[in-house]
């Protein structure tokens, strides 16, 4: 190994990698009642804006089964 030269030398291991963005944690989840007359959707045009975003609250409330069998008082996670 020649070392008169004044390139500098790096190995593997004393690189460091640096992240350009943050990786931001996830929000905090809300957690709400079921109304009478809550559903899946109407629930995502309520707090996303989009009817078509029910399946985001389906996926975070597999403890509902059916998604139109939601039950007055069942608790329902918003992520």
């Amino acid at each position: 190994m020649d070392t008169s030269t004044n390139a500098p030398m790096v190995s593997a291991r004393s690189c460091l990698y640096r992240l350009t963005t943050l990786p931001l944690p996830d929000p905090p989840v809300t957690k709400i009642r079921a109304k009478v007359t809550d559903k899946f959707h109407l629930l995502a045009k309520r707090h996303y804006n989009d009817p078509l975003k029910w399946w985001v609250l389906a996926d975070a409330n597999s403890h509902i089964r059916y998604p139109l069998d939601m039950a007055t008082n069942d608790l329902v996670y918003i992520p």
